[in-house]
């Protein structure tokens, strides 16, 4: 008994590293046309955004932590292109490519739990979609799961054929 008690109070804190979302708000985008290996801007937290964008809803349809090896961030416009990246089975439904886009952000390769990403906001421009996706890191001494991880954010928005525009948000330093 007193084994069990020991086994559970180690393992415990790694399995809710696991399932624990962002205590900021929870969890709320290969081109056609190219893919990002990098974002196209980072911001911190707090910083001005642009208030000549307008707010651009979206669904978020999808997350997990098996994806590419790679940081990208991509559009895509059928499920043949999504196909090589994430099974449409994790999708949360169906998409309907004449009328919807899915803009995802992978997070490549990190080398424990506690990573994620999420896209936080769209706001169109006359020209471009600017799409801001929240990086989240584990702090020094967080307890996080010992194991490889890939995390991806997937969500869908109305079809656009304004190029879109990568920001990340990056906690203050």
């Amino acid at each position: 008994m007193r084994k069990d008690l020991i086994l559970i109070a180690l393992f415990s804190p790694l399995l809710f590293s696991c399932l624990s979302t962002p205590d900021k708000g929870g969890w709320e985008g290969i081109s056609a046309r190219g893919s990002r290996s990098v974002p196209d801007e980072s911001v911190h937290e707090g910083s001005d955004m642009p208030s000549h964008l307008s707010q651009k809803d979206f669904e978020e349809v999808g997350i997990g932590f098996n994806g590419p090896a790679d940081q990208e961030y991509l559009v895509f416009h059928s499920y043949r292109e999504l196909d090589p990246y994430i099974p449409r089975e994790d999708l949360f439904r169906e998409i309907d490519f004449e009328k919807e886009i899915l803009l995802a952000a992978f997070m490549g390769e990190q080398p424990t739990g506690g990573y994620m990403n999420r896209i936080s906001s769209l706001e169109e421009g006359s020209e471009t979609l600017t799409v801001y996706i929240e990086i989240i890191e584990p702090a020094p001494g967080d307890f996080v799961a010992q194991m490889i991880t890939s995390p991806w954010h997937v969500v869908v928005t109305a079809r656009s054929e304004k190029s879109p525009r990568w920001t990340e948000i990056k906690p203050n330093p």
